[in-house]
């Protein structure tokens, strides 16, 4: 992982200042406004299954501050769509700062919620990952697997778990609960796409 460039750093601190400023009032209770107490870095290059991550502070047995709090950023989130994906990430990270015991639960999802621009945030979201996950496929292929159940095939960039189940009958059938019914497996690997390959499509 590297440190950002001082032109992604300026740009990481000022969305930072807003998303304290409009988001959760747990970011105002739990962080301190100024982001200089945040290491930013990058995601290690063929990070391609998340867009960011956050660790809080590491602190010795006294409880001091031994290693600052530490956000890292998927590089692409700066060429894509930036405003709305970094609002939307730093909110996401900064909870994960704030409230860390709370994972992605219920209290967690509301206070993201909170931001303004959260629904803008959201669809971009969708939009960014669409795009890195094309990105990553044209890279480096991707695995196939099928449903035991329903035989929809799956494409995903990293390999799965063992027990991964199929999201369209579990959503359909199980109100969106893991069943080993509707297991996945694994098919076989597609290979990147190559440009020549791409140029005739």
């Amino acid at each position: 992982m590297s440190g950002l460039t001082v032109e992604h750093e300026v740009l990481v601190k000022a969305v930072y200042e807003r998303v304290w400023d409009t988001g959760s009032q747990m970011l105002r209770d739990y962080l301190p406004r100024s982001p200089h107490h945040v290491s930013w870095v990058y995601l290690r290059k063929g990070s391609y299954s998340r867009l960011g991550w956050a660790r809080p502070p590491v602190r010795d047995a006294n409880g001091h501050i031994i290693e600052p709090a530490m956000i890292a950023i998927h590089p692409s989130a700066f060429k894509y769509a930036w405003r709305p994906v970094l609002l939307g990430l730093l909110n996401h990270e900064m909870l994960h700062l704030a409230i860390p015991e709370h994972g992605h639960d219920e209290i967690y999802l509301r206070e993201e919620q909170v931001l303004p621009e959260y629904p803008a945030c959201r669809e971009w979201r969708f939009k960014f990952i669409d795009y890195i996950n094309e990105d990553a496929r044209r890279m480096k292929g991707v695995y196939v697997y099928e449903c035991i159940f329903c035989e929809r095939q799956v494409e995903s960039i990293r390999k799965l778990p063992e027990k991964s189940s199929c999201r369209h009958c579990c959503d359909q059938y199980t109100k969106g609960r893991w069943d080993k019914r509707y297991t996945l497996i694994y098919v076989g690997r597609q290979h990147p796409i190559s440009q020549e390959h791409e140029e005739h499509e």
